[in-house]
């Protein structure tokens, strides 16, 4: 008599291959991620020192305006609104120092030689900075140039009773015409100021406002010097 024997199940393999490649995918994408995390936090630090290097910069070639009122309505423009500036650089000193608070009108139908001006600098080098507060030296039509320390208009020397004794002019300023609708404008602190000499004259449209006097501190409250 023959005996059937029932055949035994065929032992499970050891390992799930599946398991393992799905392993191997999740270590791969962990590493990937880690590595996005080093990149990103490497260009991020790129980034802040780039700003830092900039801002520093911007500074130190007299870019300065930080406005405590909004920018007005268009329709303010002729209603002599004033708005309030604080100076952030040296750029117009002794005339105006850092920490000076100034008010500047709106009403400027006729920007006269000598005035200060708030205006939108052409090309600005940091957009935080949209505004400057720089001085006219030249106007629509005027030869500009210089000789040594002294500005030329039309070939005679200026008289600049609002700059310090002996004050170096730094730039040279390149003999031009200033042509119609646009002014010369110059920091007073000439060795430490950005303005026409680098980006050349600034349209009469860029012009924000005069400003007329310092209001802050007690001490310096005052009309501007001409």
């Amino acid at each position: 008599m023959t005996t059937l024997l029932e055949a035994s199940p065929a032992p499970p393999p050891v390992g799930n291959p599946e398991r393992g490649v799905e392993a191997k995918a999740l270590f791969r994408e962990a590493r990937r991620r880690r590595r996005m995390r080093w990149l990103f936090a490497a260009i991020a630090a790129v980034v802040l020192v780039v700003v830092v290097v900039v801002i520093g910069a911007g500074r130190s070639h007299g870019l300065d305006r930080v406005s405590t009122n909004p920018r007005p309505p268009v329709s303010a423009v002729a209603s002599g609104a004033v708005r309030v500036f604080t100076m952030t650089s040296g750029a117009m000193e002794p005339t105006l120092l850092i920490g000076d608070r100034v008010q500047a009108t709106d009403s400027h139908a006729t920007v006269r030689r000598g005035d200060v001006i708030v205006f939108d600098p052409p090309n600005p080098p940091i957009s935080s900075v949209p505004f400057q507060i720089k001085r006219v030296i030249g106007l629509p039509g005027d030869t500009i140039s210089s000789s040594g320390d002294t500005v030329l208009i039309n070939g005679v020397p200026l008289s600049e009773p609002y700059l310090s004794a002996s004050q170096p002019l730094g730039r040279s300023i390149a003999t031009q015409v200033i042509a119609a609708g646009h002014y010369f404008v110059l920091g007073d602190n000439r060795t430490n100021s950005y303005d026409s000499r680098y980006y050349g004259p600034i349209a009469a449209t860029s012009i924000d406002g005069v400003v007329t006097a310092i209001i802050a501190p007690p001490s310096r409250a005052g009309p501007i010097a001409r």
